[in-house]
């Protein structure tokens, strides 16, 4: 199940100097942008622990992109439900390519207890390069900031943030997007939010799935939400290709 989205920009500005790769090398750390919307995740949501695998639960994802400002907002948070899920998510990624993009951190925390642990320190996140199409003769230039998360527990619950700042230049300012409404693994709340112009035009099309996104208007802008909670996991027939729908 999926929303495709295209949406059309003009007059973008891109900068590909060797100053920006530099710059964008490094990774910074930001409060969550105001245009975000916050959503209220329940931790102690236990309905669909039985279906998890690994050792543990997702909790959250969130996608909310910014077209004009080119950034994409990421949260996610999961539980750990067994000894397993400590070695399995005990490590978080993300990937970005600094020809374009800049990596921010809001926020990498643990929750126990109810009480909140903060874990985001620049100083022990790794940035690696990882080529993972070299087989195919593929130099992509990708990054990854690797965090290793120590003192993880059972019953854990982790949270993170950050935002993607920058597009493709190749696409000279057009802007698409799949949004996934469900997946391998069951999750409590999926939420996915675009915010554009309100003379920008957003095509939306769906695919194995009739929800339309919640339109609002406000200060010249529109905004578009999805929200699916309690998702359970999709199982594929196995072989099944991973560009069949």
């Amino acid at each position: 199940m999926k929303i495709y989205i295209t949406a059309f920009l003009f007059g973008l500005l891109f900068c590909n100097s060797v100053k920006l790769f530099a710059q964008n090398k490094k990774m910074s750390t930001e409060k969550i942008p105001a245009w975000v919307t916050a959503d209220t995740v329940d931790y102690a949501n236990t309905s669909l622990d039985n279906e998890a695998e690994d050792g543990y639960i997702d909790i959250a994802f969130e996608e909310q992109v910014l077209l004009e400002q080119q950034t994409a907002y990421y949260k996610k948070a999961f539980k750990i439900i067994s000894e397993a899920g400590i070695q399995n998510r005990s490590q978080l990624s993300v990937d970005f390519d600094p020809l374009y993009q800049r990596l921010v951190f809001h926020n990498i925390t643990i929750i126990r207890d109810g009480k909140r642990i903060n874990k985001l320190d620049l100083g022990k996140i790794k940035v690696v390069q990882e080529e993972t199409e070299l087989s195919r003769y593929v130099y992509n230039g990708t990054l990854t900031a690797v965090i290793f998360l120590e003192d993880v527990r059972k019953g854990d619950a982790i949270e993170y943030s950050y935002s993607v700042k920058g597009f493709n230049p190749v696409f000279k300012g057009k802007f698409s997007e799949n949004f996934d409404a469900a997946y391998g693994v069951p999750v409590y709340l999926l939420y996915y939010k675009i915010i554009c112009a309100g003379n920008r035009n957003l095509e939306i099309k769906n695919s194995l799935l009739t929800t339309e996104p919640a339109i609002t208007t406000a200060a010249n802008q529109k905004s578009y939400e999805w929200k699916f909670t309690n998702v359970h996991a999709l199982h594929l027939q196995d072989k099944t290709p991973s560009w069949y729908d």
